[in-house]
């Protein structure tokens, strides 16, 4: 498990505590652990502001943007989707993007003074559509290192199968606290009553609480960057913002949620076992034949998610959800492992579920 010293900050006082000294501690007295530095090779990559986009005279496939970064670039890109306003990172000529020297390019007559980059080619995620778009407010010209928040220091767990009380950001932190001697400072929690309920049926004596909860007007889009960075920082990819809060809570609190999209979903929600052939074509696009084995959500017509392990792609969340139906819940650990392995599939939930998540 990965976890940024900022967000341990925030729940246990570290002033007097190196990186060092603090990984120390834990691999002496608790679990191992390493820390290093959150970093990728941008020299020479800025923050600009799209000033104007046309299409290419020539390539129907490229657009032309005019791009601020202190000066006026004219960049050439593929994405379709960009558009005047977009915050962008820019490579310019001479830029070190990971292996890659950034230099002046012709396309069919029109000349791009630089790229603009997307998460992948930063280094972010391993697999990214478009141009990585970036809402807040940077001057142009400012340097992608500090757009994007790198120097970062990040600590790397091995958590070992009796330890699941450390899986979270507030795990963690409890641990340093007692280990150290310092103050741990509460989270400060919310309550929302305006939701909508939703009838869940609950068959099988292995899922031991389920919660859900229905919510209507949900604008689909990409996340702040402060949320992207903690997820990046974790070694987690940024889908969208109902995806991704579901995933920091996760990351903070150890306790796995799942969205559904609530217009795929028909009558009540029931968790079961599957039945044998039953199969499931999960988000990661790959179908799975299922057993007896594995404990399933469902709709009165169809399996929505291998409980506890991954979701299906049918009632997953997407760019025109409306409705998110939001899953909260606990299942007998044996259950879970048994399914994940079953299947061959393990996620960042099923890893937590497998150890022990809080009831």
């Amino acid at each position: 498990m990965k976890a940024p010293l900022s967000w341990l900050a925030e729940f246990v006082d570290l002033k007097g505590l190196s990186p060092e000294e603090i990984a120390q501690g834990l691999t002496l007295r608790s679990v191992e652990t390493s820390v290093s530095v959150w970093e990728q090779s941008v020299e020479g990559v800025v923050f600009g502001k799209v000033l104007k986009v046309e299409n290419h005279p020539q390539r129907q496939e490229l657009k032309v943007c005019k791009v601020g970064v202190g000066d006026v670039v004219q960049v050439v890109t593929r994405d379709q989707e960009i558009k005047e306003g977009d915050g962008v990172l820019v490579a310019l000529p001479g830029a070190r993007v990971g292996d890659r020297v950034i230099s002046k390019r012709d396309f069919s007559g029109v000349v791009s003074e630089g790229m603009l980059l997307s998460a992948q080619e930063l280094g972010l995620e391993d697999s990214s559509q478009g141009v990585l778009v970036i809402e807040e407010k940077f001057s142009p010209g400012t340097p992608a290192r500090e757009v994007l928040g790198f120097g970062e220091y990040v600590f790397e767990v091995e958590i070992t199968p009796n330890r699941g009380d450390l899986l979270s950001i507030l795990g963690l932190a409890r641990e340093i606290s007692a280990l150290f001697d310092l103050p741990f400072k509460e989270p400060q929690d919310k309550t929302f009553e305006d939701f909508g309920s939703v009838e869940v049926r609950v068959e099988d004596p292995d899922c031991k609480r389920y919660r859900a909860v229905l919510i209507e007007g949900v604008q689909v889009k990409p996340s702040p960057l402060w949320l992207r960075r903690r997820l990046w920082q974790c070694g987690i990819k940024s889908i969208n913002n109902v995806v991704d809060i579901t995933n920091y809570v996760m990351l903070e609190r150890g306790q796995p949620l799942h969205a559904f999209d609530w217009e795929k979903i028909e009558g009540p929600v029931v968790i079961r076992r599957a039945k044998k052939g039953e199969k499931i074509n999960t988000l990661m696009g790959v179908e799975k034949e299922l057993s007896e084995e594995n404990l399933v959500i469902a709709d009165g017509e169809k399996i929505l998610a291998l409980g506890g392990v991954v979701g299906g792609l049918e009632s997953g969340v997407r760019e025109y959800t409306k409705s998110v139906l939001l899953e909260g819940a606990y299942f007998e650990p044996f259950r879970i492992r048994r399914s994940a392995r079953s299947l061959g599939v393990q996620t960042e939930s099923s890893y937590r579920f497998e150890r022990n998540v809080d009831i």
